[in-house]
This record gives structure tokens, C-alpha cells and sequence, in this order.
């Protein structure tokens, strides 16, 4: 069984987040980077190194055992070890001091080796602390999973984040974030000696953020019960406030079990998410977001964005729709071919059931990308409207069965034509789109289904006296 998260409902963003796109880049080239470094000949080396050393100090029990291999050894190992020396008799002191300096060199060299590792020259140690290593021990992944895992959450969330917060604020959150998350681990486990590597805790920061300003967003999850059949599986949205929390509180579950030498670090989640929450909370009392990003945003874009419709994005974004329905009317009436804010629309029809808005607000969308001659954006309107099948939206189906007949599209024209049918079956339109449904079978070869669609539309009580003469003639061509 599996649950991953792969989406949200509205992934919009205003610009490139080029921040974000930045520190994914960066943590993969260093994971190739470390991997190649950490090859198996080097590992093999560390082996043979340690192997030396444990083998002469088992040759030598009443030897003192270095206190690098103390932290390498088991307890039962060491109790072995002092077993076996009390009951030997040593050789001279000369003897016994140079054999000492013997362990203590093959010691110190199996240190040096383990020591080059990646996770040990930048990954951050308690016990040892360093500044520099607060950061590039953000960078540093324990394997692929282990960064797989990290991008995932950070691809659902960091971008988004970085819109609304502006870059220099972001990548400030992300650090700030990754050090807070590492100083709360050190905190709880101040003698710690194995390295703390990754970046969920800076992850973890921006999903803190990412609660507090986007609270009602909806986080779509993919569910695989046989993990051999992925083909078996369900897809489903979760608000962030559920989700969240419910991630938040099992890090705290499992706080118990954390223990200072190896393992995942939940109290750096935990550090992280609540510093991501603390200043999310500081960037929504100053309006940050209001006063400084939007109009940077509004510079740097190619258009020039209604403030309007920037309040009624923001408005959907907390689900207030009805001021956000109020800014889009305000704004549709004064420019009634805005993209961004019949996009917007869309959003908040679909949102509160509006089907009056959202069959307006969808065909004025297809209709403007038509008259632009931006076919690929309209294909892609009509697939994703279309793909919500309780949607009746009669105008917006006639006008994507008209484009995509006009494509030569017959099979999706068809399939077009008679959603729209079905959706309003009693509007005067629906005679017209009767016959183009008869023709598109008369031309697919289906003369049976097509002389039934015609007699329909000439039975249908919107059928006026200039389509009657069309509708016989069709009938009695299919006769004939």
C-alpha cells in the first residue's frame, strides 16, 4: 500500500519560480556529485580500514580500545574485548606501548577514510557543530528515495510559496528554515555524532508557510493498496488544513522514538514546520505580500494585472467567493475580455456550483483564445472543463463542438454535440446541434442513428419554419 501526494487543486502560479527551480537543481547535482564520490570502492576501503583495526585490537584485547572505535563497536563487542584481556598476561610495557601506537595509527587512518565521506565533511554534527555545515548539510541525501521523497513535498509546495512571498523572502525561508530545523535537533541531542543530512527540514518550513497562507487549498493524493498492480488505483483531494496537521502530529507520535544516533530526525521537521508557520503568520500581519511582492510581480510579468483580480485570486484563495465573485464582475465589466480574470471565474464558479458563471465565464475563455488563433490553448480548455462530466455547460459544449468540427475532429465534434444535448434539451439551439449530430453520423456511415437524430429535430418543439425545409431534405436524402 502507497499514498503520495502528486498535485493540488488549482497549481497557478504568476511567474517562474526560478528560486525553486534553483534548489531542486542544486540538490540533485550534488546528490550525483556525492553518489559518485561515495562509490563502491570507497566504501569497500572504509570496510578494510576498519576491518584492520578491529582485527588487530581483537588480536590484542588488552589493548585500550581507541575511543573513535568504541563508537563503532557494540556493547557486547567491547565487554568481549575487556573479558579477554583480564584474563591474558601482558607483554612487556615497550611492547604494550608500541602496539598501542599500532591501534591507535590503523584507528586514525580507518577514521581519515570514513571521514572523506560527503555526509561526514558536510553533513551537520551536534557534537561538533559548525555554521558552514548548517548549510550544505541541506544539500547532502542519503540516497534516492531519501531525495525523491524531499522534491516531492517541495514540488507541492515551494513554488506556490515562492509567488507569494516573493523570491529574496523565500530562499531566505527555505535556509532560515533548514538551519532552525537543525539547531531544534541539536537541541534535543547535543552530543549526536552521526551527520544530519537533508532537506526536509527546510521543506518542512515552507510547508508551515504553505499551511498558514494557502490553509484552504486542496492537495490531491494518489492511493495504490497493491503496490504490484499500480494500475488499481484511486485519486482524491484533501484540504491542507487536514492534510497538514495530520503530517504535523505524526511527527510528533513518533518524537519518542527519535534518538540521537542515526534514523529520521522528526524534532528538525517539527523545528522546521512551526519556523515556516512563525513566519508565515509575521508575513500575513505586515501584508507583506500586499505592499511589496504583488507589485514586483506586476512589474516583472508581461501584462499588467487588474488589482481587481489580484484581490479576487486572493479572495478564492482563502475561499471568500464572494468578494471575489464582486471583483470579477467589477472587472469583466469594464474589460469583458480579460483572460486572467474569466480564468479566475472559471476557478469560482467551478468552486461554488455557479453553473450560470462558469458556462459564461468558459465560453468568453474559448471564444477569446479562439479569436487569437491559440488552438492549443483552447484544446486545452476543452479537455479540462469537459473532463468534469456533471458539468452542463450547453453554451461552452456548442462552441468546443464547433471548434473541434472546424479541426476535423468528427468523433470529438459528435461526442460534443450530444453532451450539449444532453445538458439543455429543451433550449432553441439544441435543433441545430440535432442536425449537426445527423450529419456527423450520416457522414461516420450510421444512416440509422442519423435519420432518427433529424426526425428528432424536426420533432423538437424550437424547430422553426426556416429549419424545417433542411431537416425534410436531410430525411429525404437518407431515403433516397
Amino acid at each position: 500500500m502507497i499514498l503520495i501526494p502528486i498535485g493540488r487543486d488549482d497549481a497557478e502560479i504568476r511567474r517562474h519560480a526560478w528560486v525553486s527551480y534553483a534548489i531542486v537543481a542544486l540538490n540533485v547535482l550534488v546528490f550525483v556529485a556525492t553518489m559518485t564520490a561515495e562509490r563502491q570502492s570507497k566504501i569497500l576501503e572504509i570496510n578494510r580500514e576498519w576491518q584492520k583495526a578491529l582485527t588487530y585490537n581483537l588480536q590484542h584485547p588488552y589493548l585500550r580500545t581507541p575511543d573513535a572505535m568504541r563508537e563503532v563497536l557494540r556493547a557486547d563487542a567491547l565487554q568481549y574485548l575487556q573479558m579477554t584481556g583480564k584474563g591474558m598476561q601482558l607483554p612487556p610495557p615497550a611492547v604494550v606501548a608500541r602496539e598501542q601506537r599500532v591501534l591507535d595509527g590503523l584507528t586514525s587512518s580507518a577514521v581519515a577514510v570514513y571521514r572523506r565521506l560527503p555526509a561526514l565533511r558536510f553533513g551537520y554534527i551536534p557534537a561538533e557543530g559548525g555554521v558552514l555545515r548548517l548549510l550544505t548539510s541541506m544539500f547532502i541525501h542519503a540516497g534516492f528515495l531519501h531525495l525523491l521523497g524531499n522534491l516531492l513535498f517541495f514540488y507541492l509546495s515551494g513554488p506556490f510559496i515562492e509567488d507569494v512571498f516573493g523570491r529574496p523572502l523565500f530562499a531566505a525561508l527555505y535556509v532560515t528554515g533548514g538551519i532552525a530545523a537543525s539547531l531544534t535537533y541539536a537541541a534535543r541531542h547535543p552530543n549526536a555524532t552521526i551527520p544530519l543530512v537533508g532537506a526536509s527540514g527546510a521543506i518542512a518550513a515552507v510547508m508551515g508557510a504553505y499551511l498558514v497562507r494557502f490553509l484552504r487549498s486542496k492537495v490531491e493524493f494518489l492511493f495504490i493498496p497493491i503496490l504490484f498492480r499500480p494500475t488499481l488505483h484511486v485519486r482524491f483531494f484533501a484540504p491542507a488544513f487536514v492534510v497538514l496537521p495530520l503530517w504535523l502530529g505524526q511527527q510528533v507520535l513518533e518524537l519518542r522514538s527519535e534518538a540521537g544516533g542515526g534514523g529520521v530526525a522528526v524534532s528538525a521537521h517539527i523545528g522546521g514546520f512551526l519556523f515556516g508557520v512563525a513566519v508565515a503568520l509575521i508575513v500575513k500581519a505586515t501584508s507583506f505580500e500586499e505592499k511589496f511582492v504583488n507589485p514586483v510581480v506586476e512589474q516583472e510579468t508581461t501584462w499588467v494585472m487588474d488589482e481587481r483580480v489580484v484581490r479576487a485570486m486572493a479572495a478564492r484563495d482563502v475561499s471568500d467567493y464572494d468578494t471575489a465573485k464582486r471583483e470579477l464582475s467589477s472587472a469583466l465589466r469594464d474589460d469583458p475580455r480579460s483572460i486572467d480574470a474569466l480564468q479566475t471565474a472559471i476557478d469560482v464558479a467551478r468552486a461554488t456550483g455557479d453553473i450560470r458563471m462558469y458556462d459564461g465565464s468558459a465560453t468568453r475563455l474559448l471564444s477569446r483564445y479562439l479569436e487569437e488563433q491559440h488552438d492549443d490553448l483552447a484544446t486545452t480548455l476543452i479537455h479540462e472543463i469537459t473532463a468534469d462530466r456533471d458539468a452542463a455547460l450547453p453554451k461552452f459544449l456548442a462552441r468546443a463542438a464547433n471548434f473541434a468540427e472546424r479541426k476535423g475532429d468528427r468523433q470529438w465534434a459528435l461526442s460534443l454535440y450530444q453532451r450539449m444535448v444532453a445538458a439543455d434539451p429543451n433550449a432553441p439551439a439544441v435543433v441545430g446541434s440535432l442536425v449537426k449530430i445527423g450529419t456527423l453520423l450520416r457522414l461516420s456511415g450510421d444512416t440509422h442513428a442519423a435519420r432518427e437524430t433529424f426526425a428528432k429535430a424536426r420533432a423538437h418543439p424550437a424547430c422553426t419554419a426556416e429549419w424545417a425545409p433542411t431537416i425534410d431534405a436531410k430525411i429525404a436524402a437518407l431515403s433516397s
